[in-house]
């Protein structure tokens, strides 16, 4: 939802156009992947569901457990990072780098 979106992009994201940027990149690109960093406080496993629903459970969707290394927004460095095995736990059909 745009709430959400906002939250986690910091812009005022429109849901539908990356619906169909989705869609677009999945007709069109040969070899893709959707890669999303997961990190506590910014997003919900609930989210994540969210994001995989939205991607209809695509086989090219990975998560990346945040690490707080080389972060641009400097107040980053100093969460924790995330715990891949969670991630591994919450969505073992599910890609988790790291």
């Amino acid at each position: 939802d745009r709430c959400s979106l906002k939250r986690v992009t910091g812009v005022d994201a429109d849901p539908e156009a990356i619906s169909k940027s989705i869609a677009l990149i999945k007709r069109a690109a040969p070899s893709y992947e959707f890669r999303t960093t997961f990190t506590d406080g910014l997003l919900t496993i609930e989210d994540m569901k969210k994001i995989r629903n939205e991607l209809d459970d695509d086989s090219h969707w990975v998560i990346q457990p945040f690490r707080p290394v080389g972060c641009l927004d400097p107040d980053f460095c100093s969460r924790p990072p995330a715990d891949p095995d969670r991630l591994k736990k919450e969505f073992p059909d599910i890609r988790v780098r790291g």
